[in-house]
């Protein structure tokens, strides 16, 4: 019933797992990833329906189901111990993934964000034991929290 997930990567180094938010692609990511290039192996993910990951009827659609598809399908794709970050929804999705991944029983799938920050995150929950720091750019201020990649 589930379709794979489109995963595109660039880049050498680290790896670095971006996630975009609902409605949008991973082609949202476009403008920032030549720099990322440069330190990171940047793997984009598109979600089912968005971009070019085909969604199936009746595929299970909440964040913590998302965060599931994407470890599964990065552990197929051999990619381990990456940084994440992702925005609005991609956001709420990343901070799922650091809370599965613990019990998640990674001696079989590997695959274990070591660091993540969530941007302008839907769903966020304060009290969830986020330490909130603000991130200033040249367009406006985004509030971000940074979990380590064990909660």
């Amino acid at each position: 019933m589930n379709s794979p997930l489109n995963i595109e990567k660039s880049g050498a180094g680290d790896p670095l797992v971006l996630i975009h938010g609902l409605g949008s692609a991973s082609n949202a990511f476009k403008p920032i990833r030549p720099s990322l290039d440069k330190d990171f192996m940047v793997v984009t993910v598109d979600l089912p329906g968005h971009g070019k990951s085909p969604y199936q009827k009746g595929e299970l659609m909440d964040p913590e189901s998302l965060a599931l598809k994407i470890l599964e399908q990065l552990s197929i794709e051999s990619i381990e111990n990456f940084n994440l970050a992702g925005n609005s929804l991609g956001g709420w999705i990343a901070m799922e993934m650091a809370a599965i991944a613990p019990d998640f029983g990674f001696c079989a799938l590997k695959s274990i964000p070591s660091s993540f920050i969530a941007i302008t995150t839907a769903g966020f929950i304060e009290s969830a034991g986020a330490e909130p720091a603000l991130l200033t750019s040249t367009q406006s201020p985004a509030k971000c929290w940074r979990y380590p990649a064990a909660i």
